[in-house]
């Protein structure tokens, strides 16, 4: 935590990160919440590439996730991102420095948001691990994916695909994938596939949040 996130807890004390009720400092999650959302559970599997997550999804997802999504919640991304770093040191399948990516959002969205959350997280995040952060992927299309039945997730033409010189930033690396959240695996799935294609030794997942099955 740097100097104006403490003076800014004293002046805002911090929130739980999955219902926001005010927690002691150093907290990131209620003992009620802690119940609700199992934190740091072991890592998924999504077609023999590892999934690593701070929290498993449920009905709902941690609000402070929505935060940062919606409103810009700055703050509350960068104590999500510091979870998601520690939980990929702990569970980390690799050794050595990654080059971690992230699930890009269709233009015209990012604008409307001001941002893409899964950047965000990623830089945050690299900057925790000390590891090189690149965007490498492209996406188009309008609908996300939680809009979309989930059999529809995976009929849909996924319409990823690498932005112009990623090849030679991929080729030989060992690729890690951040978003804030998986559930059928759809989009991320079309990422790792493109990843891989490109030249990458080995791809992971590193999510905040994921589906229980995934």
């Amino acid at each position: 935590m740097d100097l104006i996130e403490s003076a800014l807890s004293l002046l805002f004390p911090p929130r739980c990160l999955c219902c926001n009720q005010v927690v002691e400092p150093g907290e990131d999650c209620c003992r009620e919440c802690r119940r609700t959302y199992p934190l740091f559970p072991p890592p998924g599997d999504w077609e023999g590439r590892p999934v690593v997550s701070v929290w498993t999804y449920l009905d709902q997802y941690p609000v402070a996730i929505r935060r940062l999504k919606f409103q810009r919640d700055y703050p509350a991304g960068k104590r999500i991102a510091r979870l998601m770093a520690k939980q990929w040191k702990r569970q980390r399948p690799w050794q050595g420095k990654e080059l971690i990516t992230f699930v890009p959002m269709p233009p015209e969205r990012e604008r409307r948001r001001g941002g893409n959350q899964a950047e965000l997280l990623a830089r945050w995040i690299g900057k925790e691990l000390g590891c090189p952060v690149e965007g490498v992927l492209r996406r188009e299309g309008i609908l996300t994916q939680h809009q979309l039945p989930a059999a529809a997730r995976h009929r849909q033409e996924n319409p990823m695909g690498l932005l112009p010189g990623a090849e030679a930033i991929i080729a030989g690396r060992r690729v890690v994938l951040v978003d804030d959240l998986v559930t059928t695996g759809a989009t991320a799935g079309a990422c790792i596939r493109l990843l891989e294609a490109a030249g990458a030794e080995q791809a992971a997942i590193l999510v905040a949040t994921r589906a229980a099955a995934g």
